[in-house]
């Protein structure tokens, strides 16, 4: 865990999960999402971004969540509600670069995406699958995830780094950047809940 402190009262998350399951490399599944967290700290550690930003690497999320609903549970009545939206990177590897969650974070990813000639589209979670940013909508806090549409390997063997498309990690750090900068609440305002914002 990581803050970027702010002088104002909100707070974002930024997230992804570190832990793979057994006999799975896990580059997809998902050692794309924190290396891309990692890429966009990079570029804003020295900014003053319009919130405090906390970086969370999340654990046991193969498991059944366990980090993400530790996590938070550990925060204060205070800070969880100065949560303003959870930004949450997944299977970022393969296959069609997608955004889910609530309709003004996706919006504004869009609109940004649409300004740097990214492609992406909307896209859904798998029924069967749950990722970190569950406890958090659980609990009325906005959420983002960014993935790739493409799942075929995940949870195998064959999860491994010569399969990763750096294009989609570019894409999804570029958008998050911008996003982060300000833009995903200049843009969602008029959507996210008045807690959030």
């Amino acid at each position: 865990m990581a803050t970027l402190p702010d002088s104002t009262d909100d707070i974002v998350i930024m997230g992804a999960h570190f832990d793979a399951v057994a006999g799975s490399p896990g580059a997809n599944d998902n050692a794309s999402g924190v290396a891309t967290v990692l890429t966009i700290v990079e570029q804003i550690a020295e900014e003053n971004l319009p919130f405090e930003l906390r970086i969370v690497v999340f654990g046991s999320e193969e498991l059944g969540l366990f980090g993400s609903q530790h996590y938070l549970n550990s925060l204060t009545p205070d800070d969880a509600a100065r949560v303003a939206f959870i930004v949450n990177l997944d299977t970022l590897r393969s296959g069609q670069f997608e955004l889910f969650g609530d309709a003004g974070l996706v919006a504004a990813a869009q609109v940004i995406a649409s300004d740097l000639n990214i492609p992406v589209r909307r896209g859904v979670i798998p029924a069967n699958s749950s990722r970190d940013h569950a406890p958090f909508k659980a609990a009325g806090i906005p959420i983002l995830m960014l993935f790739g549409s493409d799942f075929t390997e995940i949870h195998s063997p064959q999860d491994a780094l010569d399969k990763i498309q750096p294009g989609i990690l570019g894409a999804v750090a570029a958008i998050v950047v911008e996003g982060l900068r300000g833009r995903f609440e200049e843009s969602a305002v008029t959507s996210i809940p008045s807690r959030a914002l």
